[in-house]
C-alpha cells in the first residue's frame, strides 16, 4: 500500500494533469464524475486524475450511471473521502482505484457490479 501512495505521490510531482473535456465537477468536496463509457487508468497510461491536484478537498465521491469502469488508481490519495456513491452502470473497479482513502467509511456498490481487483480499496 504504501508503494503505491509513493508512486500516486510521485506521479503529481512529475506530471501534469491531463487536458481532456470536463466530465468531471468538485462543488463543496463532492467530487461528480460523469464519463461516458470506461474511466482511463492511471498511471499507465502516463496521466494523473485531473481532479488530483484538489484531491484534499475531496470529502464525497460520486460515480454517475454513465462510467461503466472506475479506472485504476483513479482516486487514489483522496485520504479526505468519507464516502463513495458508485454509479448503477458501473461494472469493475480497477485496481488500487480507492487506494489511500484513508477516510473512506461507507461505499454504496451497484447490483451489477461483476469485479473488483486486486488493492481496490
Amino acid at each position: 500500500m504504501k508503494r503505491m501512495q509513493a508512486l500516486c505521490v510521485l506521479l503529481a510531482i512529475l506530471l501534469l494533469p491531463a487536458c481532456a473535456p470536463k466530465q468531471w465537477t468538485l462543488r463543496d468536496g463532492v467530487l461528480t464524475v460523469s464519463i461516458d463509457g470506461p474511466m482511463s487508468d492511471y498511471p499507465p497510461d502516463g496521466k494523473i486524475p485531473p481532479w488530483f491536484t484538489n484531491a484534499g478537498e475531496i470529502t464525497s465521491i460520486v460515480i454517475g450511471d454513465s462510467v461503466t469502469r472506475v479506472g485504476e488508481m483513479a482516486f487514489c490519495l483522496c485520504v479526505n473521502a468519507q464516502s463513495a456513491s458508485v454509479g448503477a452502470g458501473v461494472a469493475e473497479i480497477g485496481v488500487g482505484a480507492f487506494a489511500g482513502c484513508s477516510s473512506l467509511e461507507e461505499i454504496s456498490l451497484p447490483d451489477g457490479l461483476t469485479r473488483i481487483e486486486k488493492m481496490a480499496f
